[in-house]
C-alpha cells in the first residue's frame, strides 16, 4: 500500500487528509495496457514518483465504434458486460492493482474512450471530442445519457 494512501482515503471521503495527496499519470505504451506488463508499468511509475494514488490508465479503450456524429447515434453503441475480452482485461489489471497497492483511482470513463475518432478531425483529440460530445448532448440527451 501507498505510504501516504491513508490521506487520499480521508481526501477522497470528504474528510481532512492531513497531507495533500498526490496523483500523477501518464500513458504507457500500447503492450502495456493489460496483463504482467500492465501491472508492472503501472507499479514502476508509482514507485519512482511516489505517489498517493495508482490510477489506471486506459491503455484497454473501449472499442472503437464509427458513426457516431449526433446524439442518436449512441443507440449505436454495443454494451458489454463482465464476459466481454474488453472488461475481463480491465477487471483483471484492476484487481491486480488493488491487491499490489491499494487505493487506485478509476481508469477513464467510456466518455473518455469515445473521444477517439481519428477519421473526424471535428471530434479526435480532447477539445474537438469535448464539443462535440456536448453539442450531441444537446442534441439527444435521453440517448447520450443512456448509453
Amino acid at each position: 500500500m501507498f505510504r501516504y494512501a491513508a490521506f487520499s482515503i480521508r481526501a477522497i471521503n470528504g474528510k481532512e487528509p492531513g497531507e495533500i495527496p498526490s496523483c500523477f499519470s501518464l500513458h504507457f505504451s500500447e503492450e502495456c495496457g493489460e496483463g504482467d506488463a500492465g501491472v508492472e508499468a503501472h507499479l514502476k511509475f508509482v514507485k519512482e514518483t511516489d505517489t498517493d494514488i495508482c490510477k489506471i490508465m486506459n491503455e484497454n479503450l473501449i472499442p472503437y465504434c464509427e458513426g457516431i456524429s449526433c446524439g442518436g447515434d449512441y443507440k449505436k453503441l454495443p454494451s458489454f458486460d463482465l464476459e466481454s475480452e474488453f472488461m475481463k482485461k480491465q477487471i483483471e489489471l484492476t484487481k491486480r492493482l488493488l491487491d499490489a497497492c491499494g487505493p487506485v483511482y478509476d481508469r477513464n470513463s467510456s466518455w473518455r474512450s469515445l473521444m477517439r475518432n481519428p477519421s473526424d478531425e471535428r471530434t479526435y483529440g480532447y477539445d474537438g471530442s469535448r464539443l462535440a460530445m456536448t453539442e450531441h448532448f444537446r442534441q439527444d440527451r435521453d440517448t447520450v445519457l443512456d448509453m
